[in-house]
């Protein structure tokens, strides 16, 4: 029974969350924060029968939500399309010691100005670890971001030009991966268990 009225109450914030995003467009408003909302409730629904927690009545809120029949926490962090550099389609980041803080990272990559979401990866804290932090000239000091490119070979060009740049862990194995074998990553929903 609470897990349908949680379902219900789920599809309801995020009926609500679409409309509010569509008015606060109308309005010239910047949607970033609304969306990331949306991603996290978009990921609670998706995990719904490990029974989410979200918002200020999580147990543990060392991340976005605590899956409270698993004892697990999901990390959400959404984007919008070509948001933060040339090449690459989207770029999440993380604050340094946030990394550390979650079992599964959960990238959900939104179309370009919408809340149209185009991509979803899962990544558990097993494969992320060992994720170094890179210092540039784009992203704040002490950052721990992760890449995706539609196209491998602009992944390749991007590295070589940082490595020339002298970008510290401008290649790191976990975003090779999820360029070079996306589907590894793509809506995995099973990983998380």
């Amino acid at each position: 029974m609470e897990e349908t009225s949680t379902t219900t109450k789920l599809n309801e914030t995020l009926k609500s969350l679409e409309e509010t995003m569509d008015e606060l467009k109308e309005l010239g408003y910047p949607i970033g924060r609304v969306r990331s909302i949306y991603g996290e409730l978009y990921t609670a629904k998706k995990l719904i029968d490990l029974q989410p927690q979200v918002g200020r009545d999580r147990e543990y809120t060392r991340a976005d939500i605590y899956l409270s029949k698993i004892c697990k926490l999901v990390e959400v962090k959404s984007c919008e399309k070509n948001k933060m550099t040339e090449n690459a389609t989207w770029v999440w980041t993380f604050g340094e010691k946030q990394i550390t803080k979650f079992d599964y990272a959960v990238l959900i990559g939104f179309g370009e100005n919408s809340f149209d979401i185009e991509k979803v990866f899962v990544l558990s804290h097993n494969e992320l670890e060992g994720w170094p932090v890179r210092k540039d000239n784009v992203r704040k000091k002490g950052t721990v971001y992760i890449s995706y490119y539609d196209n491998f070979e602009d992944y390749e060009k991007d590295v070589e030009e940082d490595v020339k740049k002298g970008v510290k862990n401008a290649e790191i194995e976990i975003e090779k991966e999820l360029n070079k074998y996306s589907e590894k990553f793509e809506n995995r929903w099973d990983k998380i268990r």
